[in-house]
């Protein structure tokens, strides 16, 4: 049964359209029409039972392919001359509407069920039958015909009705979800060497770490590694698991499978080696590879920033002729830090320097410094020396050397030893004449005598007198002394 032939009675607009439309105008040109495109009143619209459309008339009123196909089947199975008929509707249909059979053509169509040839029955023409002589007369000529090449009517109108091939609809194509790719969560922590317990501001809350991994994974977790180091593998949690490093130790504590979250902690208990860079990371590698094969990454960084050494400044006193030796530690007031900082070169006033992996002594302006590994040193006082000697009682001066502190990673500082140096009063050194004497003569006496009395004193600033006293054991008289 062939739908969708019908003529409209108004002038319409196509205002919506899913498939193809075409109109046959009275001249019997046919064009496709789109959205927009207006359908003059008499126009045979041609379309398949498929396609979906919606017109809307000059009238103000619409119609769809589904009203006009429902009218068709509305119609009477004859053709009435009615006129109210056709104005009470706004298409008049054409498929499916039987017409009255022509007498003569339904003759032919039944010699030609038969089987028979209907040009055998046709009448003679004006000129008779004709003979077969040479007479000049003629014959016709029968030409064999066949049922599918004559115009019976086949007993429906299809007149105007041309056959389109149906527009296919092709059915919208939802692409598949397709799941999320893994993904893992990255974190950073600074530590700092200072924080260590040989460190220069111990704390241990501040060298522990504790926080989470972050996965996911819609197709699941097939494996799950650190620095190389299984933590799920073929779906399953592996730990706890533990993982040592020079400088401390990773605790992977637990996973909950239905978050897809990881807890860890990290514990920092050594320093690291800060020759080239005072800050240095500490990585641990995340990889996820899911159900599927995709992998995702992740990174748990550490930056351990260095420690440095702190000195302070040392002082010792020695005395003239007294206490000229002075010992200590240089170290005892000093941070080392955590890299364990060490005496490892000592400066004179004079600018010369020792290195104390060679030696241990070194000659200063008044005296000798001696030093030793675990930052113990002596000093030696030149006593006899002529500038501690011209020391006037509580006189001071000083010797400064500077020690290099210098730890495990070539962190340095250089820090000074001050050396004070009390003079003390020396005496003073008296010279007189071994001897002399007086005669006693009533006649020519000779009752004086004469000499040199001198002294020296090696504290030449300072200011003398001179007094003469009597031995308890002599007794004086008769003159002046």
């Amino acid at each position: 049964m062939i739908m969708g032939a019908s003529i409209t009675t108004q002038d319409a607009v196509v205002v919506n359209l899913v498939g193809e439309l075409k109109v046959k105008d009275e001249q019997g040109n046919i064009r496709e029409v789109k959205i927009g495109d207006l359908i003059h009143a008499g126009e045979q619209l041609i379309f398949s039972p498929n396609v979906k459309f919606n017109l809307e008339y000059e009238d103000g009123s619409s119609s769809t392919q589904a009203n006009l196909i429902q009218e068709t089947l509305n119609q009477d199975t004859t053709v009435s001359n009615d006129d109210s008929q056709a104005q009470g509707s706004e298409v008049e249909p054409l498929a499916e509407t039987p017409v009255a059979l022509d007498p003569e053509i339904a003759a032919l169509q039944a010699q030609i069920l038969a089987g028979d040839d209907p040009t055998q029955g046709l009448p003679e023409t004006a000129a008779g039958a004709g003979t077969t002589g040479n007479e000049g007369g003629s014959d016709f000529v029968s030409v064999g015909r066949t049922g599918d090449e004559t115009l019976a009517d086949a007993g429906w109108d299809t007149t105007g009705f041309t056959a389109t091939p149906d527009t296919t609809v092709e059915e919208e194509i939802i692409p598949e979800l397709q799941p999320n790719a893994p993904t893992v969560s990255s974190a950073t922590f600074s530590l700092f060497e200072a924080n260590l317990a040989q460190g220069s501001s111990p704390s241990a809350l501040l060298t522990s770490i504790a926080d989470t991994i972050q996965t996911a994974a819609d197709e699941g977790i097939s494996s799950l590694t650190i620095n190389g180091i299984n933590i799920i593998n073929a779906g399953q949690f592996a730990g706890p698991i533990v993982i040592n490093t020079p400088n401390g130790i990773l605790t992977i504590t637990g996973f909950d499978s239905a978050s897809g979250q990881f807890t860890y902690d990290f514990s920092f208990n050594n320093a690291a080696d800060h020759s080239n860079n005072d800050q240095i990371q500490l990585l641990f590698n995340i990889e996820l590879i899911d159900n599927q094969g995709a992998i995702a990454n992740g990174t748990i960084t550490l930056n351990i920033i260095d420690d440095q050494p702190e000195g302070l400044a040392d002082s010792n006193s020695v005395t003239e002729d007294t206490a000229t030796v002075a010992s200590g530690n240089l170290l005892i007031n000093d941070t080392l830090g955590a890299d364990s900082a060490q005496v490892t070169a000592v400066t004179n006033s004079q600018g010369t320097s020792i290195n104390l992996s060679v030696t241990n002594s070194i000659q200063g302006q008044f005296g000798v410094l001696t030093l030793f590994a675990d930052g113990s040193y002596s000093y030696q006082l030149n006593n006899g020396s002529n500038e501690i000697q011209s020391l006037a009682l509580g006189q001071q001066i000083t010797e400064t050397f500077n020690y290099l502190l210098t730890d495990g990673d070539g962190d340095s500082v250089l820090v000074p030893l001050t050396i004070t140096i009390t003079g003390t009063n020396d005496l003073p050194v008296l010279t007189v004449d071994a001897s002399g004497g007086v005669v006693e003569d009533a006649s020519n006496p000779n009752l004086t005598d004469s000499g040199a009395l001198s002294f020296t004193d090696v504290d030449v600033n300072n200011t003398h007198s001179v007094t003469e006293v009597y031995n308890d054991d002599i007794s004086w008289s008769g003159g002046d002394l």
